[in-house]
């Protein structure tokens, strides 16, 4: 009898201590579970930020491909006009040298076979009355 008694009442600590280890095992599996849950929280929020920042970069970016584009566009258009002004005062420049030619060497070497005289330019009343 005494040997039945012991056997019951090891079983029934073997039964409690199965029932604590169980009760433990499953708040180490809620835990695990909370845990696993945080962890995902987590990246997704690390996803969420890294997929703004990567946008945010994407745009940063495009932007600046389309300010570089307007500033070589201008930096072109400048270049085109510089260009053409440098054409412009050439002629000019060529025109008044050959200006300053014709005055420094009139035709037959004097100017009044070209005009005629001095007060015969202006062609007014003026000039003919005082001769």
């Amino acid at each position: 009898r005494h040997n039945r008694c012991d056997c019951r009442q090891s079983l029934m600590e073997l039964h409690q201590r199965l029932d604590a280890c169980c009760a433990d095992v499953g708040a180490m599996q809620r835990r695990q579970e909370a845990l696993g849950q945080k962890q995902e929280e987590g990246d997704r929020v690390r996803r969420g930020q890294l997929d703004s920042a990567t946008s945010r970069i994407f745009e940063a970016e495009t932007e600046l491909r389309s300010l570089k584009q307007g500033q070589n566009d201008a930096i072109d258009k400048a270049g085109a006009a510089i260009q053409m002004l440098t054409v412009k005062i050439q002629q000019d420049s060529q025109s008044v040298s050959a200006w300053l030619h014709f005055f420094k060497q009139p035709p037959n070497g004097r100017w009044s076979d070209f005009v005629g005289p001095w007060w015969q330019l202006g062609g007014s009343s003026s000039s003919s009355s005082s001769s």
